[in-house]
């Protein structure tokens, strides 16, 4: 039985950030993201990292999954994670957004044995409910990199002033 799971949070996170601190600094460089084939889990991320990028600018999950699939036609194919997509961000999926059909080269049922998406019911593991007794655990994991970045900014939005090397700690 195989299991299509998209990436786990902590890691589109991780992808995220690194994309954002290639692309602040060398704007003129590539970013390479690449899965077993080039398209379920890549573009996930991909389009995970284009909504949190151009969000403020209009980059919907419609518009994410369509620009991955005409950069890398078919694009995203396993239905589950477009509908992922949709959930993690909080949006409606239209039901203009159909999801394109597997690839001839992955076969009938589109299993292509790859080990990373195989995996039987009872090794996985039940989803927990989220504890809200400490406000600092509520959320996804960020690198503590892009964490200290964003109090650096909060710090400098309320107050005016720059942190300039301290680092207060305060939860979020």
């Amino acid at each position: 039985w195989v299991i299509y799971q998209t990436p786990e949070p902590a890691s589109v996170n991780h992808a995220a950030w690194v994309i954002y601190q290639t692309l602040e600094y060398q704007p003129d460089a590539f970013v390479l993201v690449h899965c077993t084939h080039g398209f379920n889990r890549s573009g996930y991320i991909i389009a995970c990292t284009a909504i949190r990028l151009y969000g403020m600018v209009g980059m919907t999950v419609d518009r994410a999954v369509r620009r991955f699939a005409d950069s890398r036609p078919p694009g995203i194919y396993k239905d589950a994670y477009i509908t992922d997509l949709y959930k993690y961000h909080h949006e409606t999926r239209p039901s203009t957004t159909l999801t394109p059909p597997v690839p001839g080269w992955k076969g009938v049922d589109g299993n292509d044995d790859d080990p990373e998406e195989e995996g039987a019911a009872e090794g996985c593991e039940p989803e927990r409910e989220p504890r809200h007794d400490r406000i600092e655990e509520i959320g996804e994991p960020v690198p503590e990199e892009e964490a200290g970045f964003i109090r650096d900014m909060v710090y400098q939005m309320l107050t005016g002033q720059s942190l300039e090397g301290r680092r207060p700690h305060f939860p979020g």
